[in-house]
């Protein structure tokens, strides 16, 4: 997820494109439930004390491998391995997407690096067997930010390769789930994408930054990059969905979210609810209700005259980079940067990254899952 490593292009995205996606969508979800999809009823729910490690494999919303990380402090997972207490082992990387193949990156990707390191790991002993036995290992994914983004499917990069749409790169997902399911791994928490649009990067108050200087319809950029997250989640959904019966013993845990699809004449909306009950992770939710209230989740201070004042900012960032129409993003950009207790209360980190206290309530959250405890956004799909 990093900028300067790509020269600034001129975006493609239209509003057809958005609406051949969504009926893309609509067209692949009725012939699941022509097919006689319906929810399993199993209750995969974790024992109170059964966890005792996590294994995770994403992009820089999760990479662990260095500090600060990018979201201005610890990720998620390392909290998470504090919270618990629990054994992490982290092989997200900054930058990566499911898979190169798919859409080219210069960075390490899930299926093609990620996957084969962790199970090289455990190969030649790196990781012991014994340490993750499958009952008490929890597997993580969160990937897609960098499939769906600028220099890829948002704007049909060089990266994205001939034919691939939303479809294969959440495809990819799923063939990783099936990859560690046969390699022993039986607990997976697949966290679904976050509501890009309300990044300050995808937003329609964008504004050129180290992530993209080219002029683009900041409105279209964002209605398109809200219906390919949208898009990918409920495809996500549908294919776990299919998939799961086939992974026997294994517990997957993702969000199961309404699906509304537009068709280009007129107003259709299609939505499919299922409930469970609760052990995964519904990270589009989440996120969507930190932006909206976010004073049940934002703890930062300001001092205004001898007043201590609550701050919630949940459309700026703490580490704000203005750069100039067509500058190279690897210019450093005028910066403004939030210092003190104020960084608490701010949803995002730059215009890309969720902020260090968005990913302590992540960490929360999928701590009690892993605990076996009640989280309002999480659900079993076996």
């Amino acid at each position: 997820m990093h900028g300067g490593l790509f020269p600034p292009c001129t975006t493609l995205s239209t509003m057809e494109r958005v609406y051949t996606l969504l009926k893309l969508t609509l067209t692949f979800g009725i012939s699941l439930v022509q097919r006689g999809w319906a929810a399993p009823q199993s209750n995969g729910a974790i024992k109170a004390g059964q966890m005792k490690n996590l294994v995770t494999f994403g992009d820089s919303y999760t990479d662990t491998s260095f500090y600060p990380s990018d979201d201005g402090g610890y990720s998620w997972p390392t909290y998470v391995a504090g919270y618990g207490p629990f054994n992490l082992y982290g092989f997200a990387r900054v930058g990566a997407t499911c898979s190169n193949n798919l859409t080219d990156r210069p960075f390490p990707p899930l299926t093609e690096y990620q996957l084969p390191d962790y199970l090289n790991a455990t190969r030649n002993g790196t990781i012991p067997p014994s340490s993750i036995l499958p009952h008490e290992t929890t597997y993580a994914i969160w990937i897609g930010t960098n499939d769906v983004g600028a220099n890829a499917l948002l704007t049909q990069g060089v990266g994205v390769r001939k034919g691939v749409s939303i479809v294969e790169v959440r495809k990819c997902v799923v063939d990783v789930v099936r990859a560690l399911y046969e390699s022993g791994a039986r607990y997976f928490v697949i966290m679904n994408m976050i509501p890009l649009n309300l990044t300050p990067l995808y937003s329609p108050d964008s504004y050129p930054s180290e992530y993209w200087t080219a002029p683009r319809n900041r409105t279209e950029w964002s209605v398109f990059m809200h219906e390919l997250v949208r898009a990918g989640n409920a495809i996500t959904d549908l294919l776990l969905q299919v998939a799961a019966p086939s992974f026997d013993g294994a517990h997957i845990g993702e969000q199961i979210s309404s699906l509304v699809l537009f068709h280009s004449t007129y107003l259709l909306f299609i939505v499919l609810v299922r409930t469970r009950n609760p052990a995964s992770f519904d990270t589009f939710a989440l996120f969507a209700d930190m932006y909206t209230n976010p004073s049940a989740y934002l703890n930062g201070t300001t001092t205004i005259g001898n007043t201590t004042v609550p701050v919630y900012n949940v459309t700026g960032s703490i580490d704000a980079c203005v750069l100039k129409l067509n500058e190279s993003t690897a210019d450093p950009g005028t910066c403004t940067v939030v210092e003190g207790p104020a960084r608490d209360g701010y949803l995002w980190w730059d215009e890309l990254h969720p902020s260090e206290q968005a990913d302590r309530i992540v960490a929360r959250e999928i701590t009690a899952v892993m605990k076996g405890e009640h989280s309002r956004w999480t659900t079993w799909l076996s």
